[in-house]
């Protein structure tokens, strides 16, 4: 978590240019949402706001897609993407869980 500090200090709530020119910036999002949400107590809140960040930017890069198919596909086939969108419909649906399932290979 450590390592992880600096990004997590400047929270979910940040500019979104911080992430900026990242190769997979909702694998950063996502990251700092799981290590937040495997601390429990405080990191509760931030782990939600994370959540909520990488759930926001991914709907806004799915909008952008005009094919229905290709948007299901981002969605679905990239795995941290179907990870984000499976953690966010459980947080809906009220079966959040305090910490999500670990992340399957990302392919990165």
């Amino acid at each position: 978590m450590q390592a992880l500090e600096p990004l997590l200090a400047l929270g979910a709530n940040a500019n979104d240019e911080l992430l900026a020119g990242m190769e997979f910036p909702r694998l950063v999002d996502w990251t700092c949402h799981r290590v937040l949400a495997s601390t429990g107590g405080r990191g509760d809140a931030r782990a939600a706001q994370w959540l909520s960040r990488a759930h926001r930017a991914l709907q806004v890069q799915a909008a952008a897609i005009t094919d229905a198919v290709l948007r299901q596909g981002f969605l679905r086939n990239i795995p941290v993407h179907r990870e984000i969108v499976a953690a966010w419909e459980s947080r809906e649906s009220g079966q959040g869980q305090a910490f999500e399932p670990p992340l399957r290979d990302s392919g990165h």
